[in-house]
Formats: C-alpha cells, structure tokens, sequence
C-alpha cells in the first residue's frame, strides 16, 4: 500500500492535456479528472501546476522509466528531492491546490522514511512483510467482521503488527513505521475528508464539503 501512495507523486508524469482539467500520471496507472465545478475558480492556479510539474517531470526524465525504478535508490531519492525542492507548490491560495500540496508533503514525507532511512530494511524484509501483513488482516477479522471496519483501522493494526516482526536495525524499523502511520492517516482523510479543515487550515466557507469529498475522491481514484 505505501507503494501506491509513493506513485502517486513520485512518478507524477504531470503530462497535461487540456491543461488544468486532466493531469496525467503514467500509463500505467488511471487518470485523474480535476471536474470542472471542483476547479472552475482555480483554473489559472491548476493551469500553473500542471505546467511546472510538467517542466520538473521533464527534466527527471520520468517518461522512460517504469515500474521497478520503485526498487532503485538512487533514482527514487533524485525524484524525491526534484520535486520536493521544485517551487510548484510554494504559496497556493487555491483550496483545492491546498489539499493537493498537503497530499504531496505527506508523500515525500513517506518517500524520505522508506528511501533515505528505512530502504535496506524494506528491501531485505519485502518478502517478510507482504506476507506478515497478509496473516496479520487475516488473524485481525474475518471476512464477515472486514466490512465493520474503516480501511485505514485495519492499516493501522496491520502495520503494527506487521512490522512488529521484522528483524531489522532499530532505526530503520522506525522510520518503516513512520511512513506506514503517514500512510494511515491519509487514509483516514479517504474516510472522513472533512477533517482535512484544520489541516489545510481553511473552512466550509472556502469549499463546500461536497467539494472536499470529490477532490479527495480523485486522489483515492488514482490511488487505489
């Protein structure tokens, strides 16, 4: 799951067509639709991000990657660091932009823990978590228990449990913790989007929460 959230900003292929309505991520994955009544009052703004994301996407060369540069370091944390340190989302006024930008700080926050500070661990016990997570939903509910629960709960309860067996240094155990707790919590707003008020710092006066919902809903979309 923490993969899907890295491909979401990392391999941004920010390939615009009809600028500031579709931005296209890569072709392997889907398309987000940025709907006219969500960024009618943004346009100039998205116009401008999808434009300098396009400029930053060109110059790491992301066309000609694929999908086992994931497993690559080096080219990861060069990613990482280009579009972290890009100006695309410096000073956005736009709400909705807002909500993108707070996304896009919590998924570089996620790449620096697995790539700069937790990567030999993830790389070396891979195995051991994928299939660690599996028996850990599965011992945490049954089928029949699965539906009473919020996703991000049982994300929560997963890694906890998951990571729990890892035989890793320390430090590098954490740092896996902290990108999957990341990972959770930006569940949590997949589940309750009206708690992205306080975090973006603005209010239903700024975006209705029907709008909220729907630009959250396109970065599920694209997510899952």
């Amino acid at each position: 799951m923490t993969n899907r959230f890295v491909i979401l900003f990392f391999a941004v292929l920010a390939k615009s067509e009809n600028i500031g309505k579709t931005i296209v991520i890569n072709e392997t994955y889907s398309t987000i639709e940025l709907y006219n009544q969500t960024i009618s009052k943004c346009e100039t703004e998205i116009n401008e991000l999808s434009a300098c994301l396009t400029v930053v996407a060109k110059e790491l060369d992301i066309g000609s990657q694929n999908a086992h540069s994931l497993i690559n370091k080096t080219y990861m944390l060069s990613m990482i660091d280009g579009f972290k340190n890009a100006t695309c989302f410096s000073s956005p006024a736009c709400t909705e932009v807002k909500v993108l930008k707070y996304f896009h700080d919590a998924v570089f926050y996620i790449g620096n823990k697995v790539y700069r500070e937790g990567f030999e661990c993830m790389t070396l016990e891979f195995s051991s978590i994928t299939t660690n997570a599996q028996k850990c939903y599965e011992k945490m509910v049954s089928n029949e228990e699965k539906s009473q629960f919020s996703l991000s709960f049982l994300m929560r309860g997963v890694a906890d449990c998951a990571f729990s067996h890892l035989v890793c240094p320390p430090d590098e155990i954490t740092a896996l913790m902290s990108a999957a707790k990341k990972v959770v919590k930006l569940m949590e707003f997949f589940d309750k989007p009206d708690m992205l008020y306080e975090k973006i710092q603005t209010s239903i006066s700024q975006i209705s929460k029907e709008q909220l919902i729907q630009v959250v809903n396109n970065l599920a979309y694209l997510t899952f």
